[in-house]
């Protein structure tokens, strides 16, 4: 690849993310799932060990101001259930307050190096983070090109099925 070659997911991302507004079953589904992964207890691990006193407890809880940690946990299971890949960033990494935000699959465009692997993030078409800022939670991948280091949509899969269902609920 040439250095800072852009990967794009296969599959739109906005068809993935609209399919929470335009399918209930898929909006149920997913909402359901992302809840309950938000429910779990977080534990931080170093090796086999359980870290009982981490900061990111903390940043998890509450990470950012204006932000509550379930529903960035929720979202962000959100994101990854439908796009295959979840982005967040942390933010004044160096002082008393930092912040996790996340960011929004649609806005973001991993530029992979020429080995192969992610060399930084532009967000927004013009913004670009260094790849150890920004939490990439991705699914496997079926594909040898550069999109391979990106998630494959769940809905992709699910498509020819819900462009159907879309149809015949337009024609009744």
């Amino acid at each position: 690849y040439a250095r800072d070659t852009p990967a794009r997911p296969g599959y739109p991302t906005e068809n993935s993310m609209s399919a929470v507004a335009a399918f209930p079953y898929v909006r149920m589904c997913v909402l359901a799932k992302a809840e309950d992964l938000a429910k779990l207890p977080i534990k931080v691990m170093r090796g086999d060990e359980e870290v009982q006193d981490h900061p990111v407890h903390t940043l998890l809880d509450a990470p950012a101001t204006k932000t509550d940690g379930w529903w960035l946990r929720v979202q962000l299971a959100v994101d990854y259930a439908l796009c295959g890949n979840a982005y967040s960033r942390l933010l004044n990494a160096d002082t008393q307050a930092p912040s996790l935000v996340r960011l929004h699959p649609r806005r973001i465009e991993p530029l992979v190096e020429g080995s192969g692997q992610i060399e930084a993030y532009r967000f927004n078409g013009r913004d670009v983070y260094p790849w150890a800022d920004v939490a990439h939670a991705r699914g496997a991948s079926w594909q040898d090109t550069v999109e391979g280091v990106l998630g494959e949509s769940a809905i992709r899969a699910l498509h020819e099925d819900l462009t159907s269902d879309l149809a015949a609920k337009r024609m009744s």
